[in-house]
């Protein structure tokens, strides 16, 4: 019997099993990594859409700041009245999101006043400032229910993610990002309402937020790129 013979037959044999193992493995390796690169790419996806509408949401409280609560005259109450229209056109997309119709109950609402009152009228200054005040209220609850809504849609995100991570960076960039918005949703709550925020003011709120995110979109590149 040719024992060379077997012999290599065997080594053949055991190298192609060895091979055929070790290739699965490695097959089911980069399956698993890029199945959890396309489920962090997901999620962090969602943390960043749902933050970009929370700071927007932010920016709009912001910009509620400096109506004129006194009586005013009729020029005046036209001007805030302009203004609350241009407000509620651009909630009315947002508020599509949310399904809800609190936006066209107030357009409806004011077409009703205008077609019977005058703004020259005591009586019709006194219907439009009671709809402005009602408007404005609505339009402060529906930004802050917005901000709630993507600050856990935010969370759930960075929770789906994180089960998937070990990060340290990510974390803590979330986390200065969700601090900064928290700080100034607290100072916004503080303002005085019939005083305006400079532009400049936030345009540097803006710029340090835009700081932070860039941290953790960075954050977040790094890891999806040592995922594969």
């Amino acid at each position: 019997m040719d024992w060379t013979f077997i012999v290599s037959v065997l080594g053949s044999v055991i190298l192609a099993t060895l091979g055929y193992f070790l290739n699965g493995r490695q097959n089911r390796t980069l399956e698993k990594r890029k199945t959890k690169y396309h489920e962090k790419l997901k999620a962090y996806r969602r943390m960043n859409e749902s933050f970009s509408r929370l700071r927007n949401n932010l920016l709009f409280l912001k910009t509620y700041l400096g109506r004129s609560l006194e009586e005013g005259d009729s020029e005046t109450l036209e001007k805030d009245v302009l203004l609350m229209l241009s407000h509620l056109t651009i909630t009315r997309q947002h508020a599509k999101m949310m399904d809800s119709q609190v936006v066209h109950r107030y357009f409806d609402e004011y077409n009703e006043i205008v077609k019977t009152e005058s703004l020259e009228s005591k009586k019709g200054r006194e219907r439009i400032r009671g709809w402005l005040d009602s408007a404005y209220a609505s339009l402060l609850l529906f930004r802050i229910h917005m901000m709630m809504y993507d600050a856990e849609r935010f969370e759930q995100a960075f929770l789906d993610a994180d089960i998937l991570i070990d990060d340290w960076e990510i974390e803590n960039s979330a986390n200065a990002l969700m601090n900064s918005v928290m700080t100034d949703l607290m100072k916004w709550d503080e303002e005085d309402p019939t005083k305006t925020v400079s532009v400049h003011e936030i345009i540097r709120r803006l710029d340090h937020i835009a700081v932070l995110h860039k941290r953790m979109r960075g954050a977040m590149y790094n890891d999806l790129e040592n995922t594969l």
